[in-house]
């Protein structure tokens, strides 16, 4: 295990808080604490409605914000204060779930922490509505997840949810964000594919809403879990290959072979961590989005520091997301009605 450790404490260029290091050192080491921290200077973008934050074009743009480092030196701008100063909602910075788990993530490296950022599915995003099946909707979710040295085991946290003011939540949620259950309350993304796969859950159920559900979120959640535990926790919408945008009609038999591969590795990663790492690697696709991020092929630093589209870069034309987005055209029928 000591590889693995080592690997998940030292960090990627998307969670490398750089020059911004400082930031971290009087930092809390309890995650209610950190959950706190992390909630005085973000606001997602769902949450804006509750706290009456009218979101302006330049608060939007901070949600194509990639790294660590820039997200830093945006806070810096905003505010000056320590991060343990909480800002007022209107000063934070605009963000996703995708964020948040990076964000944690990289505060628990710089601690010596070993940490990942995982990306699945929430079965308690969907608490209050109403299903046909006993297994609820489960809605695409990003957290982090990271070796707890006193359970001798790795802990699902999330950092969104795990700070939000309970009547905004809803009613239902009783899990605990500092330890969910896998598999009940949050499916990483290869175990929901295993699952649909196997017909043991219907695909439908696994989604980000009534438009984007089925095998092609969970393939591109697949896909972004898969990333991410090899340090590439690209953001949401960053969509840059055949794999992750080809429609599912046009899915080869040997693209969900690749794929049911995929999900095997990612479930147990520590198991088979080796072979992990090597089929990233040998995959053409995973140079292929170093080359578009700017990133020296291998080992995984940046070619030059900045992102070749910009710190607000939106890639329009990768997202498959975008026509639906809750935050700016409001929720469609069977979304979350807080925090995606």
């Amino acid at each position: 295990m000591n590889e693995i450790f080592a690997y998940y404490t030292s960090h990627s260029p998307i969670t490398d808080p750089g020059s911004y290091a400082s930031l971290y050192d009087d930092l809390p080491d309890s995650l209610p604490e950190l959950f706190a921290v992390i909630q005085g200077v973000l606001l997602h973008r769902n949450s804006a409605r509750y706290y009456k934050v009218q979101r302006t074009a330049q608060q939007n743009a901070e949600i194509g914000l990639r790294t660590m480092q820039q997200r830093l030196g945006r806070m810096l701008e905003l505010n000056p204060a320590p991060l343990t100063i909480a800002r007022d909602p209107s000063e934070r910075q605009i963000g996703l779930c995708r964020d948040y788990a990076v964000f944690l993530t990289s505060i628990l490296r710089h601690k010596g922490v070993p940490a990942r950022m995982r990306v699945g599915f929430a079965a308690y995003l969907f608490t209050s509505e109403a299903s046909t099946s006993s297994a609820g909707f489960k809605g695409d979710h990003w957290i982090t997840e990271y070796w707890n040295k006193a359970k001798r085991r790795w802990v699902l946290a999330d950092a969104d949810l795990g700070g939000v003011p309970h009547d905004a939540l809803g009613e239902g949620i009783t899990c605990d964000f500092t330890d969910l259950r896998p598999d009940k309350d949050f499916y990483v993304a290869g175990s929901a594919w295993r699952l649909a796969r196997l017909g043991e859950v219907s695909p439908t159920y696994f989604r980000y809403s009534e438009r984007w559900k089925g095998f092609p979120c969970i393939r591109g959640n697949l896909l972004h879990d898969f990333q991410a535990l090899n340090k590439l926790e690209l953001r949401i919408f960053d969509y840059f290959d055949d794999l992750h945008r080809k429609p599912e009609h046009q899915m080869t038999v040997e693209d969900k072979a690749l794929l049911d591969h995929i999900a095997e590795l990612t479930v147990h990663p520590d198991e088979q961590f080796k072979a992990l790492r090597t089929l990233f690697e040998e995959l053409p696709r995973t140079h292929q989005i170093r080359a578009q991020l700017g990133f020296a092929d291998g080992d995984g630093r940046r070619d030059g520091d900045r992102d070749r589209r910009g710190a607000g870069g939106r890639c329009q034309d990768l997202d498959h997301r975008r026509q639906d987005q809750p935050g700016d055209a409001g929720q469609t029928a069977n979304q979350p009605r807080f925090v995606v």
